[in-house]
């Protein structure tokens, strides 16, 4: 047989070599005889060929093939359409389909079937991408080739044994939009159903016309499923059977009772009923895979027993004796309050006796209460897991570094703890357990004290537990160690704490608990340094430095400890952040210590945070951020300082409700922490929700008695009351008890020019930080001397301060938003204003929403400042309308009163603007 250059390949029995028959028509295995190459040759029937619908499908078939070029699609390379001799070509895979691999294999281990299902979600991510829809996505359509030793892919595809995988046959093939297409004539039983029905979504199974990419995600997921348990989810006498199974049934999760928990957490989602609850693309789904192969560790895979979670939408509802029809294995999500309901499943064959036994009993209830009226047993709620609250441990030896290492034990058992989900975990940063719980909402936890001594190369520790109603002890022991065995006393606390709340630790928990950090007592040392003054609050460059050198000495002597990998790319991050050095060296640092970390622990938070910061440097878009944060979050769930990072993200990306739930978490997580509770304070008041602000300020300023707090309480009083002269009299007062870094903006807001000028000229050094840099002094004394009358003077300052940011600063800072922005406002003070409005624009532009609202609403803020300066008036207005109708810090109260707008005083707008009501 020959088609044009293709000749068939014949087998030894001189038969054609076929490689599959299909509805449309027959595949070969045949040589392109212009290139000498093997290639796979589909053509139509022979008894289909006068059939111009069945030519069309073929020709859509080849050329929505053709448009997909990815390592995991196969790739068409030839198409002849004419009638009566219609056939494509495309590459020709080596090796077997996934169908014939899991005939042999039967079933695959998690971590191999995870990887195979990873480069399946690849390559429907390409697929998708073209606007299609494979349809009929299934083992037999995708193909499974073992590349050799040395092949270029074989060491990234290690985890799927060496093993690349394909998609083919796109027979179904749709694109998203266009209105479906049926084939009387094809053998299909169901009127309407186009596909293979053990692995159709939902969605294909009601023969829906309005499918989307959502419909392969679920095949994929019922792949998954047969290459862990060696079937199909839902089988059937007949497809209808299976069909309706798809459409009604809950998957019988008993099959993988073995299967590790973020497996069937991934495979609940995947096939979820309702396609809106499924991964939105496949590209998420491929992140989410990989997360989960990350996640299952040695323990997950090996056990022989496992938790397996109960869905709660999935488990069959109260009924009398008379229908007792529970079907086992149902396997659950989160209740509504975040905790789980577990129940261990017996080995598999009690499953069998089980199910007899409540067959029967059912059957006897039936005769024994059938004319009776029997109430429903009772519904038993979900138990919340216990909540620990941890204090912070007390220092017996009473110095700066015994202070040090008794937090970072504390820190070292929160981070031990957080690994039990079976506990809610809740820090506290007070020592003493609080007179009073319930204003913490904290009535019904226990609580964890302990005191740390620390005498040469031994420690003791003494930790109690107890009761949050009367105090009543539940647990306590004393720990004496050697340094170098120090931190195994989180594994026994651990485990201690979770026997006496009757919480169950899984082997996967067991075995995170008892890894060892570092193998030397010295380097833990360095890093419990390190980390306290990462803790200590603003560092500068000297202090991130410190950090650095600390975390260098540590991995010297331990080059696998990974979490002071972790701290010394954060601090170069932290470096880079605030432009102290913005060289590409000092991000090369940041990656390399960030990937050696995730290398060495890939289920390490701190590392995934510093190296989402790396990428979120290297690509400032919030998503960036988003992804890494979410994946430490799903590593560290409940960690406060991340839940207040992801609050962050979210008020980059504008999306101010999730900030809000992100930072109420964060409360919950840790109630007496100032910072927290200010953080959703700040989003709180982002949204114009200030009487909810007000009280958040309030805890905040009384826990932490810091007088930057307070004034944010007084500010907050002020723009819901609208007494800016009580604001202004308290911050007077408040402004003195600041340190001087932070005094001169607030003596500035409330007109003490001459206060804020001699505070600036005390401060060390030429410049002061201004968000993510660093300006010259004069720049703001140009600005104080103005508003003070003084012209000469602040023109003076304003030409100083352009001379010298014209001459700096080195590297990729130059082009940053927030340095031109600064740069516009020397050009202004230094008396040109064409060239300072021209500047400040294109910073606005070079600050686009995608990389952060907060960095552009800083920016259009600026801008309007800048306008007032060289006399914009309405492009002020035009920028403060738009502020004021969005999530903004600003209000129309300090609009009225601070200097920074006086230029705008008896402009008609600006006084309609803040004379409207908020």
């Amino acid at each position: 047989l020959e088609y044009a250059h293709f000749r068939v390949q014949r087998k030894p029995d001189g038969t054609p070599w076929t490689l599959g028959v299909g509805g449309m028509g027959m595949t070969y295995k045949a040589t392109d005889t212009r290139l000498d190459k093997d290639v796979a040759l589909k053509v139509i029937h022979p008894s289909r060929l006068g059939d111009t619908e069945v030519q069309r499908l073929f020709v859509r078939e080849a050329r929505a093939a053709a448009r997909v070029g990815h390592p995991n699609v196969a790739a068409v390379s030839f198409l002849e359409d004419r009638a009566g001799n219609c056939f494509y070509a495309m590459e020709f895979v080596e090796g077997s389909s996934l169908h014939s691999h899991l005939r042999r294999h039967r079933s695959l281990p998690p971590a191999r079937a995870l990887a195979f299902a990873e480069q399946i979600a690849l390559g429907l991510g390409a697929i998708h991408a073209h606007g299609l829809i494979h349809r009929d996505l299934k083992p037999a359509n995708v193909m499974v080739t073992e590349l050799p030793p040395g092949h270029p892919r074989r060491a990234q595809l290690a985890g799927a044994g060496g093993c690349a995988l394909k998609i083919i046959d796109f027979g179904l093939a749709r694109t998203v939009v266009e209105t479906d297409e049926y084939d009387p004539d094809a053998p299909l039983p169901t009127v309407g159903f186009r596909g293979t029905a053990a692995y159709a979504s939902p969605e294909q199974c009601e023969e829906l016309s309005d499918l989307d990419p959502r419909s392969d995600l679920y095949s994929l997921g019922c792949i998954l499923w047969e290459m862990l348990a060696g079937r199909p989810p839902f089988r059937g006498r007949s497809q209808r059977e299976v069909i309706n199974h798809h459409v009604a049934t809950p998957p019988p999760w008993v099959e993988l009772v073995h299967a590790p928990l973020p497996v069937l957490a991934l495979l609940r989602q995947l096939l979820a009923k309702r396609r809106a609850d499924r991964f939105p693309d496949a590209d998420g789904t491929a992140q989410a895979i990989a997360k989960v192969r990350q996640q299952i560790t040695d323990a997950d895979l090996a056990r022989a027993d496992a938790l397996v979670p109960v869905l709660a939408d999935e488990m069959p509802a109260p009924t009398p004796p008379t229908a007792a029809t529970a079907t086992p294995g149902m396997v659950p999500a989160p209740t509504s309050g975040g905790t789980r309901l577990t129940v261990e499943l017996p080995p598999r064959w009690w499953v069998g006796v089980l199910a007899l036994f409540l067959f029967v009993a059912a059957g006897a209830a039936w005769l024994w209460f059938g004319s009776r009226r029997v109430p429903p047993p009772p519904v038993v709620a979900a138990q919340e897991p216990p909540t620990v609250a941890v204090l912070r441990f007390t220092d017996l030896a009473g110095d700066a570094e015994g202070a040090a290492f008794a937090r970072g034990m504390s820190d070292d058992l929160l981070s031990a703890l957080g690994k039990v989900h079976g506990l809610r975990i809740v820090s506290l940063s007070a020592t003493a357990t609080p007179t009073d719980p319930a204003s913490l909402g904290l009535t019904r936890a226990a609580f964890l004290e302990g005191s740390v001594r620390r005498e040469g190369s031994r420690v003791r520790i003494v930790t109690r537990l107890s009761a949050a109603d009367g105090g009543r002890q539940l647990w306590g022991e004393t720990y004496e160690r050697e340094m170098v065995d120090a931190w195994e006393f989180q594994r026994s606390v651990a485990e201690a704490i979770a026997r006496a709340l009757s919480a169950r630790l899984t082997p996967a928990e067991e075995q995170a608990l008892a890894r060892r950090p570092t193998k030397s007592a010295e380097a833990y040392d360095l890093l419990v340094k390190a980390r306290a003054l990462w803790q200590s609050g603003p560092r500068g460059m000297a202090g991130n430095e410190e950090v650095i050198a600390l975390c260098q000495r540590a991995v010297a002597l331990d080059p696998g400890f990974a979490l002071a990998w972790a701290y010394l790319a954060r601090g170069h991050n932290q470096i880079y952040f605030h432009a102290h050095d913005r060289s590409p060296a000092r991000l090369a640092q940041a990656k390399a210590a960030a990937e050696t970390a995730i290398r060495l622990q890939p289920d390490l938070a701190e590392a995934h945070i510093a190296f989402a910061r790396v990428q979120w440097f290297e690509n400032p878009d919030p998503e960036v951020l988003l992804r890494g944060y979410q994946l430490a979050l799903a590593i560290a769930p409940g960690n406060p300082e991340l839940l207040i990072a992801l609050s962050d993200i979210h008020r980059q990306r504008d999306h101010h409700e999730e900030a809000l739930a992100a930072s109420r978490e964060a409360v919950a997580r840790a109630p007496d922490d100032a910072s927290k509770l200010a953080a959703l304070a700040n989003v709180l008041t982002e949204m114009n929700r200030r009487s909810e602000a007000e009280e958040w300020h309030r805890r905040a300023a009384q826990l932490s008695g810091l007088p930057g707090r307070a004034l944010q309480l007084e500010l907050c009083v002020a723009e819901r009351t609208g007494d800016w002269e009580r604001f202004a009299a308290r911050a007077r007062e408040l402004a003195l008890k600041m340190p001087r870094e932070s005094r001169w903006q607030e003596q500035w807001r409330v007109r003490d020019f001459a206060g804020a000028l001699e505070t600036l000229r005390s401060l060390p050094g030429n410049d002061v930080a201004s968000l993510w840099q660093r300006v010259p002094k004069s720049l703001f004394a140009s600005a104080l001397h103005r508003a003070m009358g003084d012209e000469a003077a602040a023109l003076a300052d304003g030409r100083a301060a352009l001379a010298t940011m014209q001459s700096g600063p080195p590297g990729p800072l130059t082009v940053a938003p927030g340095w031109q922005m600064k740069l516009a406002f020397a050009h202004a003070r230094a008396g040109d204003r064409a060239q300072a409005l021209a500047i400040g624009e294109k910073a606005l532009q070079a600050a686009p929403p995608a990389q952060g609202m907060i960095i552009t609403v800083q920016m259009m803020e600026e801008l309007a400042e800048l306008c007032v300066e060289v006399g914009e008036k309405d492009r002020a207005c035009d920028l403060l309308d738009a502020l004021l109708a969005r999530p903004w810090a600003g209000s129309r109260l300090r609009l009225r009163h601070e200097p920074t707008w006086d230029g705008l005083r008896g402009h008609p707008r600006f006084e309609r603007m803040v004379a409207a009501r908020p």
